[in-house]
């Protein structure tokens, strides 16, 4: 076991430059963090993904809804039938049109269409299925809470993989063997060899289980640390968050743990620090929530080197939780106390080509329209001002092109989106 100290920078701007003779890129100028109410009233978002239909969907634990929101962040809303269904996680099914979801408060899983048709699929036995993932062997693979989590379930824990047929399923197995009772298992994703690895909150465990149902289980010391949320890192391995002593985790294919300890929150007013949700961004960064603390941090992870960003989400006490990179390429995380969708920005890579008296400046299209460009000219903080010339499409990328009416300019032009 490895314990790594994180360098740390509270606060800080996303800000990206590149300086030449004549020409330089910029991110955005800040950490932008945008939020979205939800339309019902504490609806307490929990799990969500990236939809086949370019938006991020979620759950709504306790409004018994599924929603969607798109990347401009207008949110529509399903109600399960029968309510109070307390949808938990969802996931994409893997077809085009769907998405799968569980069912805590009944011995079923839900399928919901990218426009809002349901099925519900009762599970062959007494589960309470909480995390979910699709599996590399095309099952949908779901973990069962145990029997502390709904009064009256008589299962201690375990691993369910459901068999798909035309997004019917068709199959169900149960996998629980060499797995400690009542661990209470988290999350669950599918790792870079091939094997599904999970979080075991109550018994401080990672669990990796093969598409054959082997589970072995690798013991987190200090046992308490409530492994919670997990996925699969930028280094070819799986990253966890430790909900009860402010540390992410590391765990190899060969089952070393590396365990890095986050900044802690000194701001006013905070009740604790503790990570929950986390995702890798496309950016190739990891991004965790911190709960109570109202953060999102963001990881860098450079052979041993380990360093934390923090950026405070604008609602106080907005207690983010889970968290997704979404199909915008951007962060988005629910905000429970709150009763918002959080978007973190990522910063645009702009593409900067020069010839002659041209600049040439590219970013994606998928990135949206609602994007401003702007220059500076010797990166004076005051002196951005629009670029009037309207881009145009160029396969996946807009494209302005800036042409000096006097030859080259003699000052260095710097170049930012603006949201």
């Amino acid at each position: 076991m490895t314990i790594v100290y994180s360098a740390a920078v509270k606060r800080a701007a996303i800000f990206m430059a590149l300086c030449g003779l004549c020409a330089g890129l910029a991110g955005r100028g800040a950490a932008a963090i945008l939020e979205y109410g939800i339309p019902s009233v504490n609806a307490q978002p929990n799990g969500m993904t990236p939809g086949p239909d370019g938006a991020v969907w979620f759950t709504e634990y306790a409004a018994g809804r599924i929603a969607r929101i798109d990347v401009n962040g207008v949110v529509s809303e399903y109600l399960i039938p029968p309510s109070l269904s307390r949808p938990y996680n969802i996931v994409s099914g893997g077809d085009g049109s769907n998405l799968w979801f569980t069912v805590a408060a009944y011995n079923a899983v839900g399928r919901i269409s990218t426009n809002g048709v349901f099925q519900l699929f009762a599970i062959p036995f007494a589960v309470t299925c909480t995390g979910m993932t699709m599996g590399p062997d095309g099952r949908l693979w779901l973990l069962d809470f145990g029997p502390e989590y709904i009064q009256g379930m008589v299962t201690n824990g375990g691993v369910v993989a459901l068999t798909l047929s035309n997004s019917i399923v068709t199959g169900a197995a149960y996998y629980n063997s060499n797995m400690t009772v009542n661990s209470r298992p988290g999350n669950i994703t599918t790792g870079p060899d091939g094997n599904l690895y999970f979080t075991e909150q109550l018994a401080g465990r990672i669990g990796r289980i093969t598409t054959n149902g082997v589970i072995t289980e690798t013991a987190i010391s200090p046992t308490n640390t409530s492994p919670l949320d997990i996925t699969t890192g930028p280094d070819g391995a799986l990253w966890f968050t430790q909900a009860a002593t402010n540390l992410l985790g590391r765990i190899d294919t060969n089952l070393n743990i590396t365990q890095f300890v986050l900044p802690t929150n000194n701001s006013a007013g905070a009740i604790a620090d503790e990570p929950n949700g986390i995702t890798l961004g496309k950016d190739g960064n990891l991004y965790y929530t911190d709960s109570p603390s109202g953060i999102v941090g963001r990881a860098t992870v450079s052979g041993t080197n380990f360093t934390v960003t923090q950026f405070y989400t604008p609602t106080t006490n907005a207690n983010p939780w889970l968290i997704t990179s979404g199909p915008d390429g951007n962060i988005w995380f629910g905000e429970l106390s709150a009763n918002q969708i959080g978007k973190f920005v990522l910063p645009v890579p702009l593409s900067i080509h020069l010839t002659n008296s041209q600049v040439t400046i590219s970013w994606p299209t998928n990135v949206g329209t609602s994007f401003t460009l702007q220059e500076n000219s010797g990166f004076n903080p005051t002196n951005w001002v629009p670029v009037t010339n309207v881009p145009t499409t160029n396969g996946s990328n807009f494209t302005v092109i800036i042409t000096a009416t006097n030859g080259p300019p003699t000052n260095s032009l710097f170049f930012r989106l603006i949201d």
